[in-house]
């Protein structure tokens, strides 16, 4: 079988003990789907070890397991186990899946189911002498470090398990200091097929045989192996107990814990009552079936699998998990403390889903809310109570989708003892307080909480256009450095460019303690890798209720409405000061075109402006200048009063000589500084007499006509007109 490393990170994946988030895909040939069941993260190596199943077609019942490592930037195929169907042959019967895997010290436990047909892996230790005939048995496939290269681990042998027609282990458990494994299956002695005619779906969420199921525990000593290449019998058994509730109703197993040397927690969901389940409230008969679907956590002893008794009323320690409107409850994960740092025996935790209220807030807008509960096991003896519950439905905006939430996964973090927890939203909607839109189809959600009362922290959603989905048998662990990894299912292109929408791809990814993840590809990646987007820091979810919505809303709609109106003024008055320079411009330069002097020439100055040049008797100081009130401390009796100099010819009038030289000076004065600046001093000392020439507010006078213009615009505009349009290039 050849893989595609589909998403290459940035960097190796030896490393992934930082807390920089990655994300990677990895996709069988074309025509195949691939389904990750559960890993685990090796602390020797540092690699995620995953296994799952592998479809040999799109459309065919024919798959195999694999055992596969995220490291040094992308998959690692390792082994695969079973072969492929052969012509004639029935595929149920030919294929093997990988449901859950396990390490204890220098070894790796693989538990799955095979078809008795098969020459599978552990051929040599199935008995085909039995007298039950077996449709699909059970397996754990031992492996053990290789001595030479640590990362690499070869297959010793394991156990068959066929005490039923169809036997699927679902769940081990062991812990450092045990050298026992114990092991949750479900078993049924039907023979009906499941899934025929429906494309290639996860085998460990629907099962291939059966229609009922029962619940067996056994526990096996591990045996001390050393490799000779030959397949053996390494795990030696001792203890195993069937349950089956009492009115033949069919029992779901999510998964089992071992939380003390004497104390084994089972949990699950199922209609029937009865030993190793509990009674349902709502049932006044043990031995009929409840009104609805019911989880249930149960204590079993490590010694003999029984049911624990409570001292105080000799019940059956069974904590069932059940709705007060009888509705359905349905128990897919479990999680505890572990053996770290902080290690904590007298807890667990539940994820799920239901179709009616558990908590106080009451039931959500969802047809079906995940919830997450904390529950307190005690000692062996002690009855079990809720500590607290958190009940999660999707934005009400979204209601009429119709979606349903499941909580699939969750784990506890050992750096600071923080709950994380993991599931699916369907049919496109949001869950509620999820700050990241909907990507479409089926996306993943993903929260962290408080340990001592369910407080979020975050809540995250994300997803590709089309389904995904975290491992079903333990897609969520927590490493020692806080970073939660995820590994699961993809239908889309959560991290690689893929247009194959009918076929599984498996994803592994990670996130930071701070809530710091690589948001899913966009559609500059190519179809075989090679792409990964930066890390982002999504900001941390708070609750907000429709009402605070709405405000928001409304804040933004008047925003975006003022700046309309802003942006729309301004451009009204920039077309307002564009018409008036232009108007005042015409006419500064028509009156200059009709500027009737017979002693002044008007030229075109090479800085792009005007000048005035002196000719005829005004050039040799030949001036008579008329009486005018412009004129100040002259000798006014030898003047005589004419028009507005600007009105007639500078020549035509008599000007005394005492004033000659006054009158000069001002006329070779700089414009700015002068008679038509802008902000110029009022007055001006010119005449050896202290004579001073004003511009006077005449409004037939050339001064007052350009301190009009100018006085309506700053220096800066000015320049801007005098750039675009050169007066001196229109008066030539």
């Amino acid at each position: 079988m050849q893989y595609r490393v589909a998403l290459l990170l940035l960097h190796a994946i030896a490393v992934m003990g930082t807390t920089e988030p990655y994300g990677i895909q990895m996709g069988p040939a074309a025509g195949q789907g691939t389904f990750a069941s559960s890993f685990v993260k090796d602390p020797t190596s540092g690699r995620l070890l995953l296994t799952g199943s592998s479809y040999d077609t799109g459309k065919s019942m024919s798959y195999r397991c694999f055992l596969a490592a995220v490291e040094n930037g992308g998959f690692t195929l390792e082994h695969t186990y079973g072969h492929s169907a052969v012509d004639g042959a029935d595929p149920i019967s030919t294929s093997q899946a990988c449901s859950h895997l396990m390490l204890h010290e220098n070894r790796i436990f693989i538990a799955g189911h095979s078809g008795s047909d098969t020459t599978g892996n552990l051929e040599a230790l199935y008995n085909r002498g039995a007298v039950l005939r077996n449709y699909r048995y059970g397996f754990i496939m031992d492996l053990m470090r290789n001595k030479d290269e640590a990362s690499k681990f070869d297959l010793l042998g394991g156990l068959v398990l066929q005490q039923a027609a169809a036997v699927y282990p679902i769940s081990t458990t062991t812990s450092p200091s045990d050298n026992n494994i114990y092991i949750a299956s479900m078993k049924t002695d039907q023979s009906t097929p499941n899934g025929d005619g429906l494309p290639a779906m996860d085998p460990n969420l629907v099962l291939p045989v059966g229609k009922t199921y029962g619940l067996i525990l056994e526990s096996y000593g591990i045996q001390d192996v050393v490799p000779t290449g030959n397949i053996t019998k390494t795990l030696v058994q001792k203890h195993r107990a069937f349950y089956e509730p009492g009115d033949g109703g069919s029992v779901y197993v999510a998964g089992m814990l071992k939380i003390n040397d004497d104390t084994l927690i089972v949990a699950g969901h199922t209609y029937g009552q009865g030993r190793g389940f509990g009674k349902s409230f709502s049932s006044q008969n043990i031995l009929e079936p409840s009104e609805s679907l019911d989880g249930f956590v149960t204590k079993f002893s490590t010694t003999g699998l029984v049911p624990s008794v409570t001292e105080e009323n000799g019940m059956y320690s069974t904590f069932r998990v059940e709705s007060t409107d009888h509705s359905s409850e349905f128990i897919y994960g479990m999680c505890g403390h572990g053996y770290g740092e902080h290690a904590d025996g007298n807890h667990v935790y539940i994820v799920g889903a239901t179709t009616g209220s558990l908590s106080v807030t009451g039931k959500g807008k969802s047809i079906q809310d995940a919830f997450i509960m904390k529950l307190q096991v005690g000692t062996n003896t002690d009855e079990m109570q809720m500590v607290w519950i958190r009940q999660l439905s999707v934005n009400e905006q979204d209601t009429a989708r119709e979606a349903r939430l499941f909580g699939v996964s969750c784990a506890v973090s050992p750096a600071d003892g923080h709950v994380w927890w993991a599931g699916h939203v369907t049919n496109g909607a949001r869950v509620h307080s999820a700050t990241a839109r909907a990507s479409g189809g089926q996306d993943i959600f993903v929260e962290k909480l408080m340990d001592a009362d369910g407080e979020v922290v975050f809540t995250k959603q994300f997803g590709s256009t089309h389904d995904d989905e975290i491992a079903w048998r333990g897609g969520l662990h927590v490493d020692g450095e806080g970073n939660a990894l995820l590994v699961g299912n993809t239908l889309g292109p959560l991290f690689r460019q893929k247009t194959d929408v009918d076929n599984s791809d498996v994803f592994a990814m990670s996130i930071a303690p701070d809530g710091k993840m690589y948001l899913p590809f966009d559609e500059s990646a190519d179809s075989n890798g090679g792409h990964i987007l930066p890390p982002v820091s999504l900001p941390e979810i708070e609750e907000q209720d429709s009402s605070q919505q709405t405000y928001v809303v409304l804040i933004c709609v008047l925003v975006v409405l003022v700046s309309a109106v802003f942006f729309c003024m301004l451009y009204m008055r920039g077309r307002q000061n564009h018409y008036e320079a232009t108007t005042d411009r015409a006419k500064v330069i028509g009156y200059l075109n009709a500027f009737d002097v017979e002693d002044v020439e008007l030229k075109h100055s090479a800085t792009g402006g005007w000048h005035c040049s002196y000719v005829n008797g005004l050039a040799q100081g030949k001036v008579k200048l008329p009486y005018s009130d412009r004129i100040r401390d002259c000798n006014t009796d030898s003047l005589q009063k004419v028009e507005d100099p600007l009105t007639r010819p500078l020549n035509s009038s008599v000007m005394s000589s005492s004033c000659t030289n006054g009158s000069r000076r001002s006329l070779f004065t700089d414009d700015y500084d002068s008679l038509f600046g802008v902000n110029n001093n009022s007055s001006r000392q010119y005449s050896r007499t202290g004579s001073s020439f004003r511009a006077e507010d005449d409004e037939r006078g050339f001064g007052s006509l350009v301190n009009d213009y100018t006085a309506s615009y700053s220096d800066r505009r000015r320049e801007k007109a005098k750039k675009a349009d050169r007066w001196g290039q229109q008066l030539v």
